[in-house]
């Protein structure tokens, strides 16, 4: 029995050891199956196959330096130096699905992420839809480091692009996308350190936190670009050291809008008018930009509004501004020439015309000193719009002039003035109720002082005035005057008027002499011109008759005053000059003076020397009479004008002589002729003194008709030397009205 047992029991053992022999060998074998596989594929073996796969799939030349692949994850693949026709990517690594590997309409990649990747634009256009045999490429996670981003009109070399759910078919979609890169451009924009957070909308295209550095700046946005509209639209916008040139320019083909956008210390240059606007800060609505107009509204601070050109800054300005399509509202206050100033203008566009209204302007507090492009500027281009001038004030301003055709100091301005219009066309001040009054302290004209002046103006129904009943001197002198012209009427009238006025206030560069004691003068005058509403009028001269004329009156339009051109008529033979009209001027003048004196005017010389004639150019005989003074007493000087020709009669002592003189002037020939009687106090001399023609070629003609007591005659030491200038009665042949036996009596009585 036992050994029965035994044997049953050796037997059973014999089984169990063969199952298990077995079963270890299978597993081993397996086993070594499994990491011989491994061993195999991650030699590269599969690389070949794998390659031909997809060359035969896409019928594009594929290649790659390395292929790491685990049958393990059969699903995973990653690849090191892959090349697609010309199109290289240093490293891929990538998740899919093997089914859809052998699915000719879709392929699933659940993670592609691609790095180093470097191309042609060329190596892209070669490829073709057909060569990509998949209806559409879907990507659950894409990510694409260091790569070139080529998308409508932008462009970066390095960049980095991640997304989900990125579908490609005939077009392009994903979710959650970001862009970074360290530099791009979009249109004629350099962007640098971009990233932003990218969505697609149908056609276009949405950025969330868009962060990049532009323009010298900072930029951060929402925003939404449709490239088939050219459209660029902000939800939000920030700009922080912005620089722009020219915006128009930087996005010329995009029409922008935004809602609201925020400035800080932002700098606009306007080229076109030659504006700089200098750390501006302050918040923005309404944006509305194209290639045509530009809409806004702006609300903020201005540090710097500067005009290079013009040498002029206006700091530390408060604004706001409203552009809408052809206006522009303005409301500015802040500091310019060292002074306060506030301004409310709109400037508009109405057909072909530009309008300039400017509501209210102040200035208080400034020194003014203008430049030589200031003046230019003002008197050339400053009114080349219609302009409506509201209200302007200046208080307390002081005005330093240092250029030489504009010779003005003067120490405290004061100007209000308001509604007056100037219209570009004719160059002329229009408007109803306008007025002006200016109240000048310490004027200084060149070297000429005046203590005060305080001028008003007014302009109704086209008649204009100015007057002033204060012109007051240094020397408790004062002057007063009054103009009015009406355009309707074409007629103008002057007075002035001053008692007790001592000379010595004109002591000044402005006059080659000097003076000395005191003058009651009255003047009252009346222009009346010629309707000057058409170029053509009465009496016009020919070409040939103009060509004389202009020689003598000729002036250029910016030497006529806008008031007085209705008196001018245009020359025909140049239509940029204008000559005297024959317009009629009328009235009268007055002049007396118990006591004057003027130096280096030796009026007295003409009735001494020897007896002797004389016939002179002007400029000789002012430099005869040179070295000796005029002393002028009991004087009295009327003048009468009537159909433009002055009539003066003058009667006066001097120092050795009393004289009597008549002259008469043609204002619009420019003819005078002046006969001068000289008789000496003692009345043992007698002279005349004739001159005449016209006014830039006068002749002296000097008749010593008897001398008594020698005294100093005029001064002709210096005619010796030059041949002809000196010249006798007989050598002239000249006629003289006073014959030389000519008694002292009959003079005297003549001169009475």
């Amino acid at each position: 029995m036992a050994l029965r047992t035994n044997i049953v029991s050796k037997k059973k053992n014999s089984v169990l050891k063969k199952i298990l022999k077995i079963a270890t060998a299978f597993v081993l074998f397996i086993a070594i199956i499994v990491i011989g596989g491994i061993l195999y594929f991650n030699n590269q073996n599969i690389k070949t196959p794998l390659l031909k796969y997809l060359s035969e799939k896409t019928s594009l030349n594929i290649n790659c330096d390395k292929i790491e692949f685990s049958p393990l994850y059969p699903n995973v693949l990653k690849l090191g130096g892959v090349t697609i026709d010309g199109i290289k990517v240093s490293e891929v690594y990538v998740e899919y699905s093997l089914e859809d590997l052998f699915d000719n309409k879709d392929l699933d990649i659940k993670y592609l992420y691609c790095k180093g990747i470097t191309f042609k634009e060329q190596d892209l256009s070669n490829l073709k839809q057909e060569q990509i045999p998949f209806e559409a490429i879907k990507i659950g996670k894409l990510d694409l480091i260091d790569t070139p981003l080529w998308f409508n009109n932008f462009k970066a070399q390095h960049a980095t692009f991640s997304a989900q759910n990125f579908l490609l078919m005939d077009n392009i979609s994903f979710e959650n996308g970001s862009l970074s890169a360290d530099t791009a451009q979009f249109e004629n924009l350099e962007l640098k350190k971009l990233n932003t957070k990218i969505d697609l909308e149908k056609e276009a295209i949405r950025t969330n936190q868009f962060n990049a550095q532009v323009l010298g700046g900072q930029i951060q946005a929402d925003l939404k670009i449709d490239p088939a509209k050219r459209e660029i639209t902000f939800n939000s916008l920030t700009l922080n050291k912005i620089i722009l040139k020219d915006l128009t320019h930087d996005l010329p083909k995009y029409t922008i809008s935004a809602g609201i956008s925020n400035l800080y210390d932002c700098v606009v240059i306007l080229a076109q008018s030659k504006v700089i606007l200098g750390q501006i800060t302050g918040q923005v609505k309404d944006l509305f930009l194209d290639k045509n107009q530009i809409n806004y509204n702006f609300d903020g601070k201005i540090d710097e509004i500067s005009i290079p050109s013009l040498q002029i800054t206006a700091e530390h300005n408060e604004v706001n501004a409203t552009a809408l399509m052809d206006s522009l509202q303005l409301s500015l206050k802040g500091k310019v020439f060292q002074g306060e100033f506030n301004l409310n203008s709109n400037y508009t566009k109405n057909l072909k015309d530009y309008y300039l209204n400017i509501d209210n302007f102040t200035l208080k507090d400034a020194k003014l000193e203008p430049t030589t492009q200031l003046v230019d500027y003002l008197t050339t281009k400053a009114f080349e719009h219609n302009t409506y001038i509201k209200s302007l004030n200046l208080d307390n301003c002081e005005f330093v002039s240092n250029i030489d055709a504009f010779p003005i100091t003067i120490k405290a301005v004061k100007l209000n003035s308001h509604n007056y219009s100037f219209d570009k066309d004719s160059h002329l001040l229009v408007g109803n109720e306008a007025q002006s009054s200016l109240d000048l302290d310490s004027l200084y004209i060149k070297d000429l002082f005046i203590k005060r002046a305080t001028v008003h103006s007014k302009l109704h129904d086209k008649i204009f005035s100015v007057n002033s009943d204060l012109i007051e001197f240094s020397k408790g002198n004062n002057l007063s005057f009054s103009y009015t012209y009406d355009d309707k009427l074409k007629e103008a009238h002057f007075n002035a008027n001053a008692k007790d006025f001592n000379l010595e206030n004109l002591n000044s560069s402005f006059f080659n002499h000097l003076f000395n004691g005191k003058v009651d003068f009255s003047t009252d005058l009346a222009f009346y011109a010629q309707d000057s509403s058409h170029e053509t009028f009465d009496n016009v001269p020919s070409p040939e008759e103009q060509e004389q004329i202009v020689t003598e009156s000729n002036l250029l339009k910016e030497d006529i005053p806008s008031f007085a051109k209705p008196f001018y008529g245009y020359n025909l033979v140049n239509t940029n000059q204008f000559y005297l009209k024959s317009a009629t001027t009328e009235g009268e003048l007055s002049l007396s003076s118990d006591s004057l004196f003027i130096s280096d005017l030796g009026l007295d010389l003409v009735n001494g020397g020897p007896k002797k004639d004389y016939v002179l150019n002007f400029e000789d005989f002012l430099f005869a009479i040179k070295g000796s003074d005029l002393g002028l007493y009991k004087l009295d000087l009327e003048a009468n004008i009537e159909d433009n020709i002055v009539k003066t009669k003058l009667s006066s002592d001097l120092t050795s002589s009393h004289i009597s003189a008549r002259a008469s002037y043609d204002l619009i020939s420019k003819e005078l002729s002046s006969r001068t009687t000289f008789v000496s106090l003692p009345k043992d001399s007698l002279s005349t003194l004739k001159i005449e023609g016209p006014i830039k070629d006068l002749k002296v003609i000097i008749n010593a008709i008897t001398r008594g007591e020698m005294r100093s005659g005029i001064n002709t030491d210096h005619l010796q030397d030059t041949k002809g200038k000196e010249t006798s009665l007989e050598e002239s042949k000249v006629e003289t009205p006073a014959p030389k036996e000519t008694t002292l009596e009959q003079a005297d009585l003549k001169a009475e």
